[in-house]
């Protein structure tokens, strides 16, 4: 979409689509603690699919995760051993503590584990993969990958569906938009009415949304 926009005092005003409003979103991810009890998510009420098939949505979750910059191999980050802290590796400096990565995702996973996304607790779409503890190395790349992509981050489900990954300051009812001339979609905040019909809206920042970042959206 061609950037279209003219600046009116200290507003700006820009031709876009407004896509969806998130509607469910993960707890952040912390460091450097334990506590299982954390619970900052708010699920998800919607059941919709945009992607097709269950299946379709399983690998729209893990492609959030990874921010889609990976190989289909990465869908190892679904491993539900994850979930177990009695199947994580030890450390690689052998120093005998819990591999750091894998740690931080076991903690997300369980932090999370009871969202709701499309009518489902986050944790029934993990499966029994056997790669964390078969193929270590592919597993913790990819799990590399997802610790750093969540970094002061959410995953977000929408109305409509999508999963997605936004900053970590959002909240239910805040809308992703598709904006001429940017390179990935915008979180905005619908703040006051300009005109009848017309609202102004707040830059939350950058999001990632499964399913729109190559041009579907016109």
């Amino acid at each position: 979409m061609r950037a279209c926009y003219h600046f009116q005092d200290t507003d700006l005003s820009v031709r876009g689509v407004i896509v969806d409003k998130i509607d469910g979103f993960s707890g952040r991810r912390h460091w450097g603690d334990d506590s299982g009890e954390l619970v900052d998510f708010l699920g998800s009420e919607s059941h919709r699919n945009p992607y097709g098939a269950d299946a379709d949505y399983e690998e729209a979750i893990w492609r959030a995760l990874v921010g889609d910059r990976a190989p289909g191999k990465y869908a190892c980050v679904l491993d539900i051993a994850i979930l177990d802290k009695s199947c994580l590796s030890s450390d690689p400096t052998g120093n005998g503590n819990i591999d750091e990565v894998q740690y931080s995702l076991h903690l997300w996973w369980i932090r999370n584990a009871k969202m709701r996304i499309r009518g489902k607790p986050l944790a029934s779409y993990l499966k029994s993969l056997g790669i964390l503890q078969k193929d270590t190395k592919t597993y913790d790349e990819a799990a590399g990958r997802v610790v750093r992509f969540l970094w002061s981050r959410r995953l977000v489900s929408t109305a409509l569906g999508y999963v997605g990954i936004t900053p970590h300051f959002i909240q239910k009812g805040d809308t992703i938009a598709v904006i001429g001339g940017c390179a990935v979609p915008l979180v905005l905040r619908p703040r006051w009415q300009q005109k009848p019909g017309r609202l102004k809206y707040e830059i939350l920042g950058e999001c990632f949304v499964y399913g729109i970042m190559d041009g579907e959206i016109e």
